[in-house]
């Protein structure tokens, strides 16, 4: 049998972060590590929160913030505060406001984008 390995024939999209569970407020370098064949390619990176998507060279990195801590949000359970964030995952740690236990839920469907845009600190993305 033939061992050579195949390489795939699309693109096949990977982004690496710096950290998988950030403090609040802290900034995350993603790296573009997609490859088409073996060769680094051009990406977009979707933060997954309502914000525009960022087109990304090949092998380059990016820097992002997702809400700080404190931010109010509504979840499917009700209202709370985001308390931290899982960005591999793009989920909120959020403690509700109703009986403070922790819950964690999608950043797109806890804050509206306008919202997490306007409120992320400035600097470069």
């Amino acid at each position: 049998a033939d061992a050579t390995p195949t390489v795939p024939l699309d693109v096949v999209p990977a982004f690496t972060t710096s950290k998988a569970n950030p403090a609040t407020g802290e900034v995350v370098a993603i790296h573009n590590r997609s490859r088409k064949q073996a060769t680094p390619v051009d990406a977009t990176f979707d933060p997954g929160d309502g914000r525009p998507t960022v087109e990304v060279q090949a092998d380059a990195l990016l820097t992002e913030t997702w809400p700080a801590a404190g931010t109010e949000v509504q979840t499917e359970e009700g209202p709370g505060r985001v308390v931290g964030r899982n960005v591999p995952g793009e989920k909120l740690v959020v403690r509700l406001s109703a009986d403070g236990r922790r819950t964690t839920c999608p950043v797109a469907s806890t804050c509206g984008s306008r919202q997490l845009f306007e409120g992320r600190p400035a600097g470069p993305s």
